[in-house]
């Protein structure tokens, strides 16, 4: 952690905002021994008790903050003593997270879960459950589902309470993860992040893996099921993320879903009609300010039939919801991008997707990656993608369509060819400065741009693309993600 994230996270623990009731006034968070380590973290740590910018200061300063809270919130009569431990960990684990996103103390969470098995206090029944969430950090998911059965409240209202809002990064999965805890009836992820108004919702359901898994660099088609998984399980997935997980205020929030099966919803071989149809029509239903849908698909899965009833399932409510799709380009150069990168998307199908976008007034998200194959530098990198945009905007401008390019620096996921060259020290990923330099040659008059920032937990040691110290770089590119502002 940064100075910057540092300062941050001073900011959180030091704001007076209410996070639970005690009282009519709310529970201010003004402990002076806080006060103090803030001020002296703020003008930049040192002095007997060791730099107070190193990880070991923060986490004893959130732990105090937590205590205090918690200690406020049990004597203003909520009976949560038995999960003081777990909702501890929690409050430190959101806070250090808020304040910078690769942050993470999820063990003082480990240690709680293990204090309550140990003392066989975790119902039978909830075993699998909370093994499934403790193996993915889902510090909020442990709290949501040990509430009820140890103190008799209601997880949502609590989480409500502490203000331990749904992460905006993927809880932490694996291959190896999904082979142990996937479940057909919840989905593999879900996590918020920024849309245009609100927050969007990314669902990440867990169906048949893709029926392509050829691309060079994949390795999201290990995140499925072999065998397919029947439409209601399927909708169970959304209805567990939209009706049981988010809290009443973070439902009002979510203006746009972004529906993904790590491969193609579109795609009736791995994700059955009937659930995608149903499931949108939910969707609309429990999410009162929903304006966008995504569906993540490949190209050929994309048909007017198709889209013409997903948009009808979308507005079987009281207002009108736009449907986008989510398609992976990732290389603009046809022969790089199919020789090499074997995507099996020529330069007629995405023109043909493009045009049955337009006929059907639905937007496009086209994915890119930069800099995704061995032997790649930055600079032949960056020309390809300045001529996506290039085209892309002529194209936009033709046809109407809403097109937003999706920079995605490339992070090195086990198992790939690119892990191997990885290992060989024939390909090195890409850096974040080199991403914004790129970003900021992509202004165009027609297209939006989003950088995604986000390994999806599966880059091997080494392989990601955010080098430690860049945690203010990032928050650059969110910002820039937001407001496309593209002086970053």
């Amino acid at each position: 952690m940064d100075l910057a994230a540092a300062r941050r996270l001073v900011r959180i623990i030091r704001a007076p905002a209410p996070i639970v009731a005690a009282g009519s006034g709310g529970f201010r968070l003004d402990d002076a021994a806080v006060d103090a380590l803030a001020e002296r973290l703020l003008e930049g740590g040192g002095g007997p008790a060791g730099p107070l910018n190193s990880a070991a200061a923060l986490v004893a300063a959130v732990e105090q903050w937590a205590r205090r809270a918690l200690d406020g919130m049990v004597a203003a009569g909520v009976p949560a003593a038995r999960l003081e431990p777990l909702l501890r960990g929690a409050l430190v684990e959101s806070r250090l997270r808020e304040a910078d996103p690769d942050a993470s103390v999820f063990s003082a969470v480990r240690r709680a879960h293990e204090t309550l098995e140990a003392a066989g206090a975790v119902p039978a029944e909830l075993a699998e459950p909370v093994a499934r969430a403790v193996a993915s950090a889902d510090a909020r998911g442990l709290v949501l589902l040990l509430a009820p059965a140890l103190c008799g409240l209601d997880g949502r209202d609590l989480v409500g309470r502490l203000n331990l809002s749904l992460p905006r990064e993927p809880q932490a999965v694996s291959p190896d993860w999904f082979g142990a805890h996937a479940r057909a009836d919840r989905p593999t992820q879900y996590w918020l992040y920024g849309a245009p108004r609100g927050s969007g919702l990314f669902l990440v359901l867990a169906s048949r893996r893709c029926a392509w898994a050829r691309c060079a660099d994949c390795a999201l088609h290990r995140l499925g099921f072999r065998d397919g998984v029947g439409s209601p399980e399927l909708v169970a997935q959304m209805e567990h993320v939209a009706a049981d997980s988010l809290t009443g205020p973070e439902r009002a929030e979510v203006s746009e879903v972004f529906l993904s099966n790590n491969g193609s919803v579109l795609d009736a071989g791995s994700f059955p009609e009937p659930a995608l149809l149903y499931g949108c029509t939910r969707l609309a239903r429990l999410l009162p300010a929903l304006e966008r849908v995504v569906l993540e698909t490949r190209a050929e899965f994309v048909t007017d039939d198709a889209l013409r009833r997903v948009q009808a399932a979308l507005n079987e409510g009281e207002r009108e919801v736009t449907v986008d799709l989510a398609v992976g380009v990732e290389i603009f150069d046809s022969s790089l991008r199919n020789r090499r990168f074997h995507k099996g998307l020529g330069n007629g199908g995405l023109r043909r997707l493009i045009e049955t976008a337009a006929a059907a007034n639905a937007g496009l998200w086209l994915y890119f990656m930069y800099k995704p194959l061995p032997g790649m530098d930055d600079v032949a990198a960056r020309g390809d993608i300045e001529r996506a945009a290039a085209w892309l905007d002529t194209m936009a401008a033709r046809t109407g369509v809403p097109i937003t390019l999706y920079l995605n620096p490339t992070y090195v996921p086990a198992g790939t060819e690119l892990h191997e060259a990885f290992l060989a020290g024939a390909y090195t990923p890409p850096r974040l400065a080199d991403v914004k330099r790129c970003v900021a040659a992509l202004r165009r008059d027609h297209i939006r741009v989003r950088v995604g920032l986000t390994d999806e937990g599966l880059a091997v040691p080494g392989g990601g693309f955010v080098a430690p110290g860049e945690e203010a770089l990032v928050a650059e590119l969110r910002r820039f993600n937001r407001l496309q502002t593209f002086a970053v």
